[in-house]
C-alpha cells in the first residue's frame, strides 16, 4: 500500500513543496506554504507525498517492482508472501502464539525470525516477496517447435476427460516420444512443469482429483469474510444498460455498459463506470479508481463531475467478483494484492454469491425502463415498442441522469438495511471509527491510477508507438526501437500513454501535438466503424466481382487440366505407333518413323462368299 498522507507531511503540488496542516473527511488536504502563512485546500489526488527518507523510498520502490515483475513469472511466490503476511499480522495482533506462527508459516524458528524482521506493515505481503533470480520473466530458451509440442501434449491430456494426470512422468514420456519422432531435443521435466502450471491450477487439480475435490479446495466458503463494517468487502459486476442512446445527430447509437462497485455493509454504490465499449480490463480499472477516491475531479462517467452528491470513497479490504476474464487476469490480482485488497472469485455456477450487486443493478435498471428508448428486460415487456425510434438521450445526458439516480438511491430507505438509507449506514459506521476519523489518503494518486490503468503490448517503431490509430513518441523510446514493450493508457484521455521502466512511469504523448484527445469510449464507438471487421468489403457490388474471380480461377484450372490431358494422350498414342511400326535386318529392331501410305492402310474386302 502506498504510504498515506497525514498531518505534517511534505507534499508536492504544482511543482512546489507544501506542508499538510489538516486532512478533511471529503478527501481534501489543507496545504501551508513553507515560506509564508498562506494556506489553501486541494483534493489529495492532486498532491504527491515527498519522501524524506530516500533509502526507505528506494526499498519500497524496489519491492514494488519485484512484486509487479513476479505477476506472471511466479504466482506461487505471491501466494506464499500473501499467506505469510496474513499469519504475521495475526501474530502481531496477538491472535496466535509464536509457536502457532512457526507452524503456519511452515518454516524454522530462524526463518520465522528473519521474516518478522523483514516484515513492513506498510508494504504488507510486498515486503516478504523474495527477489527475482535468474532470467527475467517470460524469457524462454526453447525453440518454437519444442513449445508447440509441449502445448499440444498438455492440451490433449487436459481435454481427455477419461484420463487423470495421476503421474506427471507419463505426460513427460508422451512429450519425449513426440520429440524423438520429430527429431527434436526433448525439453526438461522442469520446463514441461512450468508450461503445465500456466494452464491454471484449478483445471489441473480438477482433472487429477475430480470437480468436487477442486470445489472443496478452491471454492469460496460462506462466512470467510465477516462484513463487520464499511469497506470490509465490496462487490463488482457489469451489465448492459437497458436503453438505446442516440448520437449528436439524433440517430440511434447503441446500449451503453455499466460497471458498478458496491459496499456490502452499507449498500452504498462506492464507484461506477459508464462506457460505450464492452466490459474489459478498462472497465475494471476505471470502476476501481472511482471507488477508491473522492469524485470531485472525476468525470461524470465515473460518478463525479460538477455538483456531484457522491461523497463515498475508500480502499476496500476485499473485492468479490465473478470469473470473467477481466477479473481473473494476473495483472489485476497482483495490483489488488499489492494494495492489500483481497480478490475473492465467485464460485462458478453460484450466482447467489453476487446477489447484493445483482439486486442493486436490478433496481437501477428498473429506473432505466422509464426512459425513452428503453429496451426493457425481455421481449414480453418490450412488446412492439420501438426502442431505437424513441431513443432521445445522448451518452452525456444519460451519464448526468444516472448520477442523479445514484444520489437518489443513496438517500432512499432500504428494507434490507432495516429501512435505513445507505448514506445513514455509511455515516453511522464512520462515526464508530472516531469523531474526527478520516479515510487513509494514498500519498501518490498518480502511481495508484497508473498501476490500475489497462495496458497494451506494442512494438516500438521508428515512427513511435502505434495505439488507437495514433502514434506516440518520446525521447525515451529512441533506444528502444524494435522492442516489444508494455504501455499503460488512461481510458478517459488517449492523448498520452505511459511506459513503465525500473518501477517508474514515463509519459509518451501524441506524436502529433495538434491532434484532439479522445476517450477510449469515443474511439471504440466513433473513431472506427462498429459494423466492420478488418478486410470487410464496403462496396456491396464487389462481392460479385469476387465470385467472378473465383469462377475465373476455377475455370482456368479446369481448362488447363483438360489441355494437359489431351497433350498427354497424343504423346502416348504417338509413342505406341512408333513402337509398333519398325523395320530391321536380322535380329536387330529399328524403329521406323516413316508414315504409312494410303494403299497400305486400305483393307481389301472379300466379296466372294
Amino acid at each position: 500500500m502506498l504510504q498515506p498522507i497525514v498531518e505534517g507531511n511534505l507534499v508536492s503540488f504544482e511543482e512546489k513543496v507544501y506542508r499538510v496542516s489538516a486532512c478533511g473527511a471529503d478527501g481534501t488536504v489543507t496545504l501551508k506554504s513553507l515560506e509564508t502563512e498562506h494556506s489553501f485546500d486541494v483534493p489529495f489526488t492532486q498532491v504527491t507525498l515527498v519522501e524524506i527518507d530516500e533509502d526507505k523510498y528506494r526499498i519500497h520502490n524496489d519491492r514494488r517492482l519485484i512484486w509487479m515483475e513476479q505477476t506472471d513469472v511466479n504466482p506461487k511466490e505471491l501466494a506464499i508472501a500473501s499467506e505469510r503476511s496474513k499469519n504475521i499480522n495475526e501474530y502481531l495482533q496477538g491472535t496466535i502464539s509464536r509457536q502457532q506462527l512457526v507452524e503456519k508459516i511452515g518454516a524454522s524458528e530462524t526463518t520465522t525470525r528473519r521474516l518478522l524482521k523483514r516484515f513492513d506493515p506498510e508494504l504488507g505481503a510486498v515486503s516478504l516477496v523474495r527477489s527475482i533470480r535468474g532470467r527475467k520473466k517470460n524469457s524462454r530458451l526453447l525453440s518454437d517447435i519444442q513449445e508447440k509440442i509441449m502445448e499440444k501434449a498438455i492440451s490433449k491430456r487436459l481435454k481427455d476427460k477419461t484420463k487423470k494426470l495421476e503421474a506427471f512422468t507419463s505426460l513427460w514420456e508422451y512429450v519425449d516420444s513426440l520429440c524423438h519422432t520429430m527429431g527434436v531435443k526433448t525439453p526438461s521435466i522442469n520446463a514441461l512443469k512450468k508450461r503445465l502450471d500456466s494452464f491454471g491450477e484449478k483445471a489441473i487439480y480438477s482433472l487429477r482429483n475430480g470437480r468436487e475435490a477442486m470445489l472443496q479446495k478452491f471454492d469460496l466458503k460462506p462466512g470467510m469474510i465477516d462484513v463487520d463494517t464499511i469497506l470490509t468487502m465490496v462487490q463488482i459486476d457489469h451489465t448492459r444498460v437497458d436503453v438505446i442512446i442516440r448520437d449528436e445527430h439524433g440517430r440511434p447509437l447503441m446500449r451503453p455498459w455499466l460497471t458498478v462497485v458496491i459496499d456490502l455493509k452499507s449498500r452504498v454504490i462506492l464507484g461506477y463506470y459508464l462506457a460505450l465499449h464492452p466490459p474489459s480490463a478498462v472497465s475494471v480499472a476505471m470502476a476501481m479508481l472511482s471507488a477508491c477516491f473522492p469524485k470531485q475531479d472525476f468525470p461524470i462517467a465515473l460518478g463525479g463531475g460538477l455538483n456531484t452528491r457522491h461523497r463515498f470513497w475508500g480502499v476496500p479490504r476485499a473485492l468479490g467478483m465473478d470469473n470473467a476474464a477481466e477479473f481473473t487476469s494476473p495483472e489485476l490480482e497482483a495490483n489488488l494484492q499489492y494494495y492489500n485488497i483481497e480478490p475473492l472469485l465467485r464460485p462458478i455456477g453460484k450466482k447467489h454469491y453476487g446477489g447484493h450487486v445483482e439486486r442493486i443493478i436490478g433496481t437501477l435498471m428498473g429506473k432505466v425502463h422509464l426512459l425513452p428508448g428503453t429496451t426493457y428486460s425481455n421481449v414480453l415487456k418490450k412488446a412492439d415498442y420501438d426502442a431505437a425510434k424513441h431513443s432521445a438521450m445522448t451518452f452525456s445526458a444519460f451519464c448526468e441522469w444516472f448520477a442523479g439516480e445514484v444520489a437518489i438511491y443513496h438517500g432512499r430507505s432500504h428494507e434490507g438495511l432495516n429501512r435505513l438509507a445507505p448514506f445513514e449506514v455509511w455515516d453511522a459506521e464512520m462515526a464508530k471509527k472516531g469523531k474526527d476519523y478520516i479515510q487513509p489518503m494514498p500519498g501518490n494518486f498518480r502511481t495508484f491510477a497508473l498501476d490500475f490503468f489497462p495496458s497494451v503490448i506494442r512494438t516500438v517503431q521508428p515512427k513511435g508507438v502505434e495505439f488507437s490509430r495514433s502514434f506516440y513518441s518520446s525521447a525515451i523510446l529512441k533506444r528502444l526501437v524494435g522492442q516489444r514493450l508494455s504501455f499503460k493508457y488512461n481510458p478517459l484521455n488517449l492523448s498520452k500513454i505511459w511506459l513503465r521502466q525500473d518501477g517508474r512511469y514515463h509519459e509518451v504523448p501524441y506524436s502529433d501535438l495538434t491532434k484532439t484527445p479522445i476517450s477510449y469510449s469515443e474511439y471504440w464507438a466513433f473513431a472506427r466503424p462498429r459494423d466492420r471487421r478488418p478486410g470487410m468489403l464496403v462496396d456491396e457490388e464487389l462481392h460479385q466481382v469476387r465470385l467472378d474471380n473465383y469462377e475465373l480461377v476455377e475455370s482456368s484450372k479446369a481448362a488447363t487440366k483438360r489441355l494437359r490431358q489431351n497433350v498427354a494422350k497424343k504423346i502416348t498414342a504417338a509413342e505406341t505407333m512408333s513402337f509398333l511400326t519398325y523395320s530391321g535386318e536380322g535380329s536387330s529392331l529399328q524403329l521406323s518413323t516413316k508414315e504409312p501410305s494410303a494403299d497400305q492402310t486400305r483393307k481389301k474386302l472379300n466379296w466372294e462368299g
